[in-house]
């Protein structure tokens, strides 16, 4: 299991002081300031077990566990943290992997085990005690319930899939790290004909290193649980309040940002299938991606340059004499996939 690159135990202890106690093999400076910034493991409100986000190009991963004196192993000890680094997004997975490291740890108080186990998967993806056959690379996938989004902003939602179609920046604002952590993850199956999770920032804070590097990255989708981040429209083509189930466009991106009258049909006719509970989630993402599909081909059926057919040139769109809106989002979407010529 290649995909690991360490394993970090973060303690908070009884004089409330945090320290990265142990590290294999390494960490990077900027890493190890990331780490800990990300991990909640001071924050009294939350409340979770377990989270995940983003640290540059790797994947982090958080299980967290509460102790007290009573603790023999490890005494001194008031909250712990084991955070995997990875570069693979697979949420289930590396959460559980996470989750036996920390029993590892807390059995004994030593990291010998621990750094036993890690080696193990690292080297052989199997480790004794860890159930790894029951996870694969569809997981993280199936368990995005995208019915619930669906039902969450109704047919509103086909605005989310023209930012996503479009590449445009999607910011996901939630108070509850859950609902955040649900919904971000779940987006990218929107576009799922890219199947491309590198897109998503599922927890970013309003730290200077974290900021600058979102805005190095294009076509994202960022989760926050800090409210101010609404107005920072410079970060954003579109808003998701999961709070309220509202979702805005920033005046910069509205003449851009369109859902067709087709799709605009399609959305209720999805939102309708979900309400009756008549279609699985498997079967609404098949029926998208299908759709995303059909739309990619049927631009190039029409709108293919004479020069070279499987690209768009914008004379051939203008030609199309499409209304305006519609104009824009056949060019966005070109764009998007880099049809344009």
């Amino acid at each position: 299991m290649q995909s690991l690159v360490s394993v970090n135990i973060i303690e908070l202890d009884i004089n409330n002081d945090v320290l990265i106690a142990w590290t294999y093999p390494t960490l990077t400076k900027s890493e190890k300031e990331e780490v800990v910034q990300k991990c909640q493991i001071t924050n009294q409100e939350f409340e979770e077990e377990t989270l995940f986000a983003r640290i540059g190009e790797k994947w982090v991963y958080y299980f967290f566990s509460t102790h007290n004196t009573q603790t023999k192993t490890i005494p001194k000890v008031k909250k712990l943290a084991v955070c995997v680094l990875t570069t693979d997004f697979n949420p289930e997975k590396y959460l559980y992997i996470a989750e036996k490291f920390n029993d590892k740890y807390v059995e004994d108080g030593n990291p010998i085990n621990l750094l036993k186990s890690y080696i193990s998967l690292y080297a052989t993806s199997s480790c004794k005690d860890f159930e790894m056959d029951k996870f694969n690379q569809l997981n993280p996938y199936l368990e995005s319930p995208i019915s619930s989004i669906i039902s969450l902003f109704k047919t509103n939602f086909m605005m989310i899939w023209a930012a996503l179609f479009m590449k445009k920046n999607v910011v996901v604002y939630s108070n509850s790290y859950y609902e955040l952590l649900t919904v971000v993850r779940s987006l990218p199956l929107l576009v799922m004909h890219r199947q491309n999770w590198n897109i998503l920032h599922p927890f970013v804070q309003f730290k200077e290193n974290q900021i600058d590097y979102l805005k190095s990255q294009n076509g994202y989708i960022a989760g926050f649980t800090d409210p101010q981040i609404k107005n920072q429209e410079n970060l954003y083509d579109l808003f998701i309040d999961v709070t309220t189930s509202e979702i805005s466009i920033p005046e910069h991106a509205q003449g851009d940002i369109i859902v067709t009258k087709t799709y605009q049909q399609l959305a209720e006719q999805i939102f309708k299938a979900v309400e009756s509970k008549s279609q699985t989630d498997e079967r609404i993402i098949k029926a998208l991606n299908k759709k995303n599909k059909e739309l990619i081909l049927n631009l190039v059926k029409n709108a293919g340059d004479s020069e070279n057919p499987q690209k768009i040139s914008l004379s051939s769109i203008k030609n199309l004499q499409l209304s305006r809106q519609t104009e824009i989002f056949v060019i966005n979407v070109a764009s998007a996939e880099n049809l344009l010529v």
